[in-house]
């Protein structure tokens, strides 16, 4: 039934929040609805407060270490825990996406008599709570660079020598174009904008230069699957249908989201995409 979909869309809103929605509490209004609304907002907050202060924690304790052993340098301990902040930004960029996906569907059940007042309380809640999640990949991003910058200096030098080489070592491969994580957190969030607003030719380029800068990485993964949205909107069913298993091919593999975004509705009886959802199951 409907209603029971959309009763279970807000429960799962309330416990991304820290919340929680008993089976008999009434939809707020009024001077309780700002109450509940605020006291969510406090617990989100306070989270992302936790979650900034572990990283500056971690950060400043990573700095103040010096190599135990000789045979393990600073550089190679920098490395490893740039690598384990960028996981921790994939996540909440994951997050991020989920978050924009509820926000559509709270518009959409703003439209609809019988769940318009509890939707539009939580349409304003969810957009601080993007605004949130956007703050805390800035602030990943702001320790990464900064760990990356470290990691290129010539302080990350040990005190032991270098071994020796017969000829230079080839240059490392560079990205098909020259883009920090935060400009491309932040191109991302204007192709998406462009993508909302139905200029899906330039949110496509937006997203393709994402992807080709960062393919390896979650928000190069979700740049490729928009672009299959995009494709898909255009009524380009075989260049979407290319983009979304470059996707899943790299990574994206939310099956669930895929078979339930409208953006995909023109796809469904292409073979193509029939053959990537038999995927799932293997």
């Amino acid at each position: 039934m409907r209603s029971a979909k959309n009763l279970a869309l807000f429960v799962t809103m309330f416990a991304l929040a820290g919340g929680c929605l008993s089976a008999g509490q009434e939809q707020p209004q009024g001077a309780d609805g700002r109450e509940l609304k605020k006291e969510i907002q406090e617990k989100v907050d306070k989270r992302l407060e936790t979650q900034r202060e572990e990283i500056l924690k971690q950060v400043g304790k990573l700095l103040d270490e010096k190599s135990a052993a000789a045979s393990v340098s600073l550089h190679d301990v920098v490395k490893e825990h740039i690598a384990r902040l960028e996981k921790h930004r994939g996540n909440v960029q994951k997050a991020l996406v989920e978050q924009k996906d509820y926000l559509d569907h709270l518009e959409k059940l703003s439209a609809q008599s019988e769940w318009a007042a509890l939707a539009k309380t939580m349409i304003p809640m969810t957009r601080e709570v993007i605004e949130n999640h956007q703050a805390l990949i800035a602030s990943y991003n702001g320790a990464i660079a900064k760990l990356q910058k470290l990691a290129g200096s010539g302080s990350m030098a040990t005190k032991s020598p270098a071994p020796k080489q017969t000829k230079p070592a080839p240059p490392a491969p560079k990205p098909a174009e020259e883009m920090t994580m935060e400009e491309a957190a932040d191109l991302f969030d204007e192709s998406l904008q462009l993508h909302q607003e139905k200029q899906f030719d330039e949110a496509i380029k937006g997203f393709e230069r994402i992807y080709h800068a960062f393919t390896q990485e979650d928000v190069g993964i979700t740049s490729a699957y928009n672009i299959a949205c995009g494709y898909a909107l255009k009524g380009e069913k075989t260049l979407a249908v290319e983009w979304l298993v470059k996707s899943v091919d790299a990574g994206f593999d939310k099956f669930d989201h895929i078979r339930a975004d409208a953006d995909l509705d023109s796809l469904r009886d292409e073979p193509g995409y029939k053959e990537l959802m038999k995927r799932e199951t293997n």
